[in-house]
């Protein structure tokens, strides 16, 4: 008698357990807008260019090759799926791919330039919330 009311109090409480709803409520986490990182006192933008024969180049010593792969570093990409380049010929979209980096806390956008984006070009994200601007030299 004793085992088997020891069996109804544990299929009892496994009941309860089984049965809870565990959803959490719907609720929105905050957000923060995300931001490239820049060199110290200036706009340039922090990160690297694969050029097309396969070279890195780092941003901010050389420009970048035009077809290069660029790796902007930044905080907050959750979500960016798109930047807008303003340059010489004109304001160019670019589908861009967000990466995490080996820095803690440190995220990166990858994504290629464009044909005919060449000279000063200013970059910014689109998307929920936009980013703030930086500029990069393509030769």
């Amino acid at each position: 008698m004793k085992i088997f009311f020891s069996l109804l109090l544990c299929a009892s409480f496994a009941l309860c357990v089984v049965a809870q709803d565990r959803s959490l409520p719907s609720r929105r986490a905050f957000q923060s807008a995300p931001v490239f990182l820049t060199i110290t006192g200036t706009q340039d933008a922090a990160g690297i260019a694969q050029s097309p024969q396969g070279h890195a180049v780092p941003l901010h010593i050389a420009p970048a090759p035009q077809w290069s792969l660029v790796g902007l570093y930044g905080r907050g990409f959750a979500g960016v799926s798109l930047v807008m380049l303003w340059h010489d010929n004109g304001v160019t979209i670019a589908p861009v791919e967000s990466v995490r980096s080996i820095f803690p806390g440190i995220e990166m956008i990858v994504f290629r330039l464009p044909a005919g984006v060449t000279g000063e070009v200013w970059i910014t994200t689109i998307g929920r919330q936009s980013s703030n601007i930086v500029r990069l030299t393509v030769e």
